[in-house]
């Protein structure tokens, strides 16, 4: 599976309280999230499966307004059923015998924080464990296999390999995506101008420091 429709997929998952597509033929990637505020987000790692920390600023100007919880499946749906699923995709933030249910959609769940300026410029941190996509990926890195390089261009931060995506062509945005301690993240702006890879790898910088 290429990198463009991971970031793709990636993307839809923390727009809050509604369910998303991306289209695929007739198939879609589906996802949903709710916003669980700026306390500690320590009470829902277990939850997750993994630990991530949050700073309270990635630039200057970039300050963590929020934060968000979501569930997303991996297997594709046709929309109608997507729709269906929602309620139980909802329920299966929290619990996990609800996320138990859709086990045949391989779902997952991810947390992400919300950065913007006085400007209203947003820019999403998020983090998830791989799916079956970043392990393929993974494991194709394993085998010095290229990460689709027509769709990415690859550079280091430290001894971590991150991928800056190619100019999305719908949402004229980039994207930086890297793994570290079994858990993929992705940086992503939704309001204002695209950020540079410059900008980007700071940010990053900033986020792999407060996990370290």
């Amino acid at each position: 599976m290429k990198l463009k429709v991971i970031l793709l997929g990636l993307l839809l998952i923390f727009l809050n309280n509604a369910i998303y597509a991306q289209d695929s033929g007739e198939l879609y990637t589906v996802s949903v999230g709710k916003s669980i505020g700026l306390e500690d987000p320590k009470k829902f790692f277990p939850l997750l499966g993994y630990s991530v920390q949050f700073p309270e600023n990635i630039s200057s100007s970039h300050m963590l307004i929020d934060i968000s919880l979501g569930v997303g499946l991996t297997k594709e749906v046709t929309k109608a059923e997507g729709k269906t699923l929602e309620e139980k995709m909802t329920a299966a933030i929290e619990d996990n015998d609800a996320l138990a249910i859709l086990n045949k959609y391989n779902p997952f769940r991810q947390m992400a924080g919300f950065y913007s300026n006085k400007n209203r410029k947003s820019i999403i941190v998020a983090a998830t464990m791989p799916t079956k996509a970043f392990e393929e990926i993974e494991r194709k890195e394993k085998n010095k296999t290229n990460f689709d390089d027509k769709q990415s261009k690859n550079f280091m931060i430290e001894n971590i390999k991150c991928f800056w995506s190619q100019l999305h062509e719908d949402n004229k945005y980039h994207s930086l995506v890297w793994h570290k301690d079994g858990v993929s993240y992705m940086i992503f702006p939704i309001e204002g101008k695209d950020f540079t890879v410059d900008e980007a790898a700071n940010i990053a910088k900033k986020i792999i420091d407060a996990n370290k």
